[in-house]
């Protein structure tokens, strides 16, 4: 174990920000860390959250600002947990003011197209390792799914349920997808079968959508997200075999598999992890080996545009106007 300190930037302490503070407070090497958000507010929470957790003797100095990128001119890891309509300015402006070797980017990434591609550009050029958080890929019952699926070929996947921030949320069903599958640059969205109900988020001057969004990949895999306006249905995923059914209820811990030539049905209980106890490990990955089990950017990126465009589109039909970003977060 190396005993030099690496300076890592949290950018955006609010309730997600606090809770990749409260994962870095884990980590089990040296480290420095700023925090920054423009809210006294936000700064106070985080700080209660990181004393709920055990000190730990490898942080060698915590700093909370309110302005800035940073005090340190190096950064070996930046967590960038602002929300989607400012996260491509805050990105841009640290990496050409810092020198930044490693950066974890919450989804949903940008609101606009031509962000995709000025982040994009910039992370090359300045040879910074990004990727995206979209934490399912890392959960244990996900990777022992994948190594049952392997054997199965093409697979049918449904997500569905009440609510559940389709805008906000459905790419990380489709990571979950191009993750089991193996496949993402060749998904594609073909049917959009979205409500006209344009519906206010739960976060202030954003939106959501309900109704129906599927898409297939050049395997042969089908996938279909599903949110229905009418409360009282959990979040449901469903995914279908040649060989098996797999019923997953993640708010339950349970998953339910029914060989199809069999029909015995056969219990499976996990835990879902926080992202307080997810941020550490992949932290430490990225700082001592340059990579993590996180969503590659460009992967990420192609998911996100299918996404993007998809809503985007939908949102200035149903408005009749013409906007160059779509307000999700």
């Amino acid at each position: 174990m190396t005993d030099s300190i690496h300076n890592i930037l949290l950018v955006g302490a609010g309730q997600l920000g606090s809770r990749h503070l409260q994962g870095l407070a884990r980590i089990n090497i040296p480290v420095s860390i700023e925090v920054i958000d423009p809210s006294e507010v936000s700064l106070r929470t985080a700080r209660e959250r990181f004393t709920e957790i055990a000190k730990n003797p490898y942080i060698r100095e915590i700093r909370f600002n309110t302005n800035g990128n940073g005090e340190n001119s190096a950064i070996d890891l930046a967590v960038i947990a602002t929300g989607a309509d400012v996260r491509a300015d805050v990105v841009t402006a640290l990496i050409g003011d810092k020198q930044v070797r490693n950066i974890i980017l919450e989804k949903f990434l940008f609101q606009r197209e031509s962000d995709f591609e000025r982040v994009g550009a910039l992370l090359h050029e300045r040879q910074v390792k990004a990727v995206v958080n979209c934490p399912r890929r890392v959960y244990p019952f996900y990777l022992q799914l994948k190594e049952i699926l392997i054997e199965d070929g093409p697979i049918n996947f449904r997500v569905d349920g009440s609510n559940w921030g389709l805008g906000c949320n459905g790419v990380h069903f489709f990571d979950l997808f191009a993750f089991l599958t193996g496949e993402y640059s060749s998904i594609r969205i073909d049917e959009v079968l979205l409500d006209n109900t344009i519906l206010e988020s739960k976060r202030p001057s954003f939106v959501e959508f309900t109704g129906s969004i599927r898409g297939a990949n050049g395997r042969g895999d089908m996938i279909e997200i599903s949110s229905s306006i009418e409360p009282g249905t959990p979040l449901h995923i469903s995914i279908g075999t040649g060989t098996r059914q797999i019923e997953i209820q993640e708010s339950a811990g349970t998953a339910f598999f029914v060989k199809n030539h069999v029909g015995k049905v056969f219990q499976e209980t996990f835990t879902v992890p926080f992202q307080s106890q997810i941020t550490g490990t992949v932290a430490q990955e990225m700082l001592m080996n340059g990579a993590c089990s996180l969503t590659p950017y460009k992967e990420s990126v192609h998911l996100h545009l299918q996404l993007l465009k998809t809503l985007l589109a939908h949102l200035n039909n149903v408005s009749g106007k013409q906007y160059e970003n779509c307000p999700i977060t």
